[in-house]
């Protein structure tokens, strides 16, 4: 197919998408197709009652089912006749779908793949990578404290995950910059495509990326290393097809710096001139625990859950509404949940009970 028909494909699913969910949220008045029009961005709350009202579980307009009753969920997500998605039926994908590799795949080839990538997450190798992430953040703080103009995201945030995931992929630092600038491209559509002009960016970035990485895999086959892209290699044809390889490093890729840049940078948003923000790893016993903990004012205490939903946004009051989108924390929490992981935030408090600043944690588990 030619790029521009392909074009025209996806342009005419992703209108013919979003015409049915408008249909079935304004018209027909669907509360899951609501969610994510904009009456759901302005008010969800409102929306989740209904929700809530229609029972423990309830079709919805769009042709599937869904649950507010923590009991069913539980149920369904330990019941292994469920799965991530349905088994194939010959339809078409979403045209606003990702190949989120594993994270989108039922068992058993969920656990195939995951097993291959989980090694070099576990406890003890999460803690072999401290010298390194603490010499990077050095170099980065020392460039900071000579420029000119420092911006948190594009000089810390994003640049400090970035250099342990690529280190942790085998990506050559030469081509670090390339993998990155792709990857950050793919990691805003974590949460859907939001114009077709956001979907040519998507489709360019996608391409480039699959280009850089085949020739990662061709460097990896002829100078293997200690690192993921080098097992994945090694394992090719036996535990992992060609196909799986690219989504697979696309996805750790994205996920090994979407969580960190997104925590960061909200701790920053709400930390005092000259407040300190700690990032934490340490052991857990079969899991790896990591903190980050600002000075700030704290979370209002019924704000504590509510701050992970989509389109939700918290700001301190120096910030002008409506320069966030909402959608940080939310995709830090589908990230960490689709690696059967837990994020949650609580206040610090101080010796006399005072709150003196948030703390988020993660919770990940040994593969």
């Amino acid at each position: 197919m030619s790029q521009f028909r392909q074009v025209a494909a996806f342009a005419a699913g992703l209108y013919r998408q979003r015409a049915d969910i408008a249909y079935a949220g304004y018209l027909r008045r669907d509360p899951m197709a609501l969610l994510v029009l904009r009456p759901g961005r302005v008010d969800p709350y409102a929306i989740y009652d209904r929700l809530r009202r229609g029972g423990p579980l309830t079709p919805t307009r769009l042709g599937n089912w869904l649950s507010t009753s923590h009991p069913v969920c539980d149920s369904v997500l330990r019941d292994r006749r469920f799965g991530v998605r349905p088994e194939d039926d010959g339809q078409p994908a979403e045209p606003d779908a990702l190949d989120l590799s594993f994270l989108g795949m039922n068992p058993p080839d969920h656990a195939r793949l995951r097993r291959l990538a989980m090694p070099a997450f576990g406890p003890k190798a999460v803690a072999g990578y401290a010298d390194r992430i603490e010499r990077v953040a050095g170099d980065l703080l020392d460039a900071a404290s000579v420029a000119d103009r420092f911006d948190l995201v594009s000089g810390f945030a994003a640049p400090l995950p970035i250099a342990v995931i690529t280190d942790l992929l085998g990506i050559p630092d030469s081509r670090s910059v390339d993998f990155a600038r792709h990857g950050m491209v793919l990691g805003s559509a974590l949460d859907g495509i939001r114009s077709l002009r956001h979907a040519g960016q998507l489709m360019a970035s996608d391409a480039e990326l699959n280009r850089l990485f085949e020739h990662l895999f061709e460097l990896r086959r002829r100078e293997p290393r200690d690192d993921i892209v080098s097992r994945l290699v090694a394992a090719e044809g036996d535990q992992i097809t060609p196909a799986e390889m690219l989504p697979m490093c696309s996805l750790l890729l994205v996920a090994g710096f979407e969580t960190t840049v997104n925590l960061i940078s909200n701790a920053v948003s709400f930390s005092p001139p000259n407040g300190e923000i700690r990032v934490r790893a340490r052991e857990d016993g079969r899991a790896v625990l990591i903190t980050v903990e600002d000075d700030g004012p704290g979370i209002p205490p019924e704000k504590l859950t509510t701050i992970f939903d989509r389109f939700y946004t918290e700001r301190p009051a120096t910030e002008k509404f409506g320069t966030h989108s909402g959608l940080g924390l939310s995709i830090s929490k589908q990230i960490v949940e689709a690696h059967r992981g837990r994020i949650w935030a609580e206040n610090r408090r101080d010796g006399a009970g005072t709150v003196c600043g948030a703390r988020f944690l993660i919770r990940l588990p040994e593969a």
